[in-house]
């Protein structure tokens, strides 16, 4: 049984993400805080609910100060999780997409295996991936937008599932009542239960997204063998 999950090579590197995440989130909320934990608070705190970058420049990333800010509301506040969460949660999953580059670049399971887990265990990477600091996110995204063009490389045709049009309604909708509202000075439903519809339904089409991009990089994997 454990030969056959260890040659099924999307066991063995969604295990290293497990064994990634362990790592980055050891001993987190322990973690002295630093200059940088405050001011990404109050630049996500600006950016997001007055549109202005704060103490933090104007070329970082303003995707991560909605990640940030994402993250405090979920964690109820700023702390060590609210503020690092999101690089904590990019970087674990920056692993196995690189193993998936490596994977689809070689053909080979071995420099996959080993690609994914010498990032799992870089001191710099995991250090980078416990700071409120843009590197994390910024290589997860990179790399996986890399991964897209490559598993993009051969002909493919992905038609929009109903549960992704359900999305798209219901963030259309989110912004429709954000904006209804402050016109109108009131709230007619909780926005917070909005957001969290909006989020589940968002979520739920990215692992919809997920499971299809998996099947076609194991259908190119197939032609490639053939």
């Amino acid at each position: 049984m454990l030969r056959k999950a260890a040659a099924n090579h999307h066991v063995v590197l969604w295990g290293f993400c497990i064994l990634s995440f362990l790592l980055r989130c050891y001993d987190l909320s322990a973690q002295p805080a630093t200059d940088d934990d405050a001011g990404m608070a109050s630049s996500a705190t600006n950016y997001l609910l007055s549109g202005m970058f704060g103490q933090i420049m104007q070329y970082h990333p303003p995707l991560r100060n909605l990640l940030v800010y994402l993250s405090g509301k979920i964690f109820g506040a700023y702390s060590a999780w609210g503020l690092k969460g999101p690089a904590v949660l990019t970087g674990s999953l920056t692993v196995p997409v690189v193993g998936y580059l490596a994977y689809s670049l070689f053909g080979n399971k071995r420099i996959a295996y080993l690609s994914a887990f010498f990032l799992c265990v870089d001191p710099l990477h995991i250090n980078a991936s416990r700071q409120v600091i843009q590197e994390a996110s910024t290589t997860f995204f990179i790399s996986l937008g890399i991964l897209v063009l490559i598993v993009n490389s051969f002909a493919i045709e992905i038609s929009p599932t109903v549960i992704s049009k359900w999305t798209t309604l219901a963030q259309i909708l989110t912004i429709g009542l954000v904006i209804l509202f402050q016109v109108i000075g009131q709230k007619i439903v909780p926005l917070p239960l909005v957001f969290w519809a909006t989020g589940i339904l968002t979520i739920a089409s990215g692992i919809d997204y997920v499971s299809k991009g998996f099947h076609l990089i194991n259908e190119r994997d197939n032609k490639l063998k053939e």
